[in-house]
């Protein structure tokens, strides 16, 4: 089981197609130029004109980790904390990624026991999504559970 997380922008963008697959207990977004690379001629174009401009994927299994962080409501019911848009999670995750960052061994005990995810999957995976939000700062979130 998974969290799902989309930035959804007002309008339209072209973005680089990407190919999900499956890393260390959670989906990562691989440029479909990379994944060319071993599997050549499939694919389709390498652009799409889409206002999804940001899609992670998080196992549940980090979910007391995010808790003892303080990063799970944020994270995961964004919508119950007034959180709608992308700006409005920078602080949040900014705050969440250093103090994972500074104090992963103190995190450690919070891991799950069958090892699906680490402490370094949720500093990935919040690292990448607070880029995003910077990136797109008006982009609604939407979160799939």
């Amino acid at each position: 089981m998974s969290l799902d997380v989309d930035l959804v922008n007002p309008v339209e963008v072209m973005m680089p197609r990407r190919v999900p697959v499956r890393a260390n207990g959670r989906v990562v977004y691989v440029p479909l130029s990379e994944w060319r690379k071993k599997h050549p001629f499939k694919g389709g174009p390498l652009y799409e004109q889409t206002r999804i401009v940001w899609t992670g994927n998080i196992t549940h299994g980090l979910d007391r980790v995010a808790k003892a962080c303080n990063l799970y409501r944020p994270i995961w019911t964004p919508g119950e904390e007034g959180i709608i848009v992308a700006r409005d999670i920078c602080s949040a995750l900014a705050t969440g990624l250093l103090v994972l960052e500074t104090r992963t061994e103190m995190f450690r005990q919070h891991e799950p026991t069958n090892n699906w995810g680490r402490v370094e999957d949720l500093i990935s995976f919040v690292s990448e999504y607070l880029a995003a939000c910077n990136a797109w700062p008006d982009a609604v979130i939407e979160v799939w559970p």
